[in-house]
């Protein structure tokens, strides 16, 4: 951005639109990483020093959560303890087992899914949200109420960088943690749970950049007909005024769209 960009309008103009384009800039950055590109260092770390000691812990508690399911099912005067009900236990083992040595790999998978379909929903997408016509309405608007653009535009700003890194930082502690949930899979109704809510938490949380992706996408093409209206005669000059609450506008609606992706995977997929 040219220095003298700052000044068009007001500083506080300036500095919104600078802070607001790094907001949109990092949603297209980080849209097409994993986790693994993300941050490399603590994803080794959660890999590499956190996963050998949760993990060793978990293959423990696999044994034992297996033994809890037998004793439960023994235990139960409701239910005949029956083969069925063995070789139902064993394959859960089996599950278990598998998660502890490929977990790891299947995530990375997972994570790759989600940011070949966000970047594809990205590619080539403009989203409008510069200043078109700096008349004098624009610029009295900027310079008296360039303090309240300013505001929503940090405020906007700030909660897309706090979601879109905080979705980084919660897959990084569900990978450190997804031992302790594998191994509850053989425990039987009631504990095992835990495992099934890892993992609609896992892919809740994982392709939640798929929805921002596409609700950028969307928000792209819905901001281009929002239109105030413009001003005829002497109110020519003073319409940019109009575009600049226009402007403001979309801002809103697509820092919603983003904050709102993760409540949006919970309600449409039960997550």
């Amino acid at each position: 951005m040219d220095f003298t960009t700052f000044f068009e309008g007001g500083l506080f103009y300036g500095l919104g639109s600078a802070i607001w384009d790094v907001a949109i800039s990092l949603i297209g950055a980080t849209a097409s990483q994993t986790p693994e590109q993300f941050s490399d260092a603590a994803w080794n770390y959660v890999t590499g020093d956190i996963m050998s000691v949760t993990t060793a812990v978990g293959a423990v508690m696999l044994n034992l959560m297996y033994m809890v399911g037998i004793v439960r099912q023994s235990t139960n005067l409701k239910e005949n303890f029956t083969l069925e009900i063995l070789i139902d236990g064993l394959i859960k083992v089996l599950a278990g087992n598998y998660l502890m040595v490929n977990g790891t790999s299947l995530m990375s998978l997972m994570f790759k899914m989600a940011s070949a379909m966000s970047g594809g929903f990205l590619f080539g997408i403009d989203t409008p949200f510069q200043q078109m016509d700096m008349d004098t309405g624009s610029y009295l608007f900027y310079v008296i109420y360039g303090i309240i653009y300013f505001v929503v535009a940090m405020v906007c700003a700030a909660t897309i960088f706090m979601t879109v890194y905080g979705r980084y930082l919660q897959l990084y502690l569900l990978a450190a943690v997804g031992p302790f949930a594998w191994s509850t899979v053989p425990a039987g109704h009631g504990i095992s749970s835990s495992a099934s809510s890892w993992m609609r938490t896992f892919f809740a949380k994982c392709f939640e950049i798929v929805i921002i992706a596409l609700a950028v996408a969307i928000a792209s093409m819905l901001c281009q007909n929002i239109d105030f209206g413009q001003l005829t005669g002497v109110g020519e000059n003073l319409d940019g005024a109009i575009q600049a609450l226009q402007k403001m506008a979309t801002m809103v609606i697509l820092t919603g769209m983003v904050k709102g992706a993760d409540v949006f995977m919970r309600r449409a997929f039960g997550f």
